[in-house]
């Protein structure tokens, strides 16, 4: 008994850290229901709104040929750049070589009805795993569209340059 009056001010100091661990420890519990809560509520919320729901979209082949037509005829009025390095790399250097050759063909076929295409009939087949569409618009112009994959294609404009593989 001696012993517990001589370490008396040890003693209170010990019961005191422990109270005060309780207590916090009490309070984090608390906070972290809280929490617990806020984020269920965050999560339902989220969940049951509508802006993060999505409709599957299948796009047929009809709209992807013309999606892939309307881009190239629109670069070769809007960005001879973009429609020449649309072309098959292989393709473009053995028919034009350049740039500026391809940008004289533009110029010299860049016409009314270039302009004011669109698909007559396209055929579809595959090659190696590629969708190629033969195109025809109504004059008869014939473009060749290699799908590598989606939004990503080759486009030749005749079917003897080279061989499309």
């Amino acid at each position: 008994m001696n012993e517990i009056i001589k370490n008396k001010k040890i003693i209170i100091i010990c019961i005191l850290l422990v109270l005060l661990s309780l207590g916090i420890l009490f309070l984090v519990k608390k906070n972290q229901n809280n929490l617990d809560e806020e984020t269920n509520y965050v999560e339902e919320r989220i969940t049951h709104y509508e802006a993060n729901e999505y409709t599957p979209i299948y796009i047929d082949d009809n709209r992807i040929v013309n999606i892939y037509f309307s881009e190239y005829i629109s670069n070769m009025i809007f960005n001879v750049n973009e429609a020449y390095n649309s072309l098959n790399k292989e393709y473009r250097e053995k028919k034009f070589g350049s740039l500026d050759k391809y940008i004289e063909y533009v110029n010299k076929n860049l016409s009314e009805e270039v302009m004011a295409a669109s698909i007559d009939k396209y055929y579809k087949s595959n090659i190696n795993g590629h969708k190629i569409f033969d195109i025809y618009d109504k004059y008869e112009n014939h473009y060749i569209i290699k799908e590598i994959s989606i939004m990503n294609y080759e486009v030749y404009l005749d079917d003897y340059t080279i061989k499309i593989e």
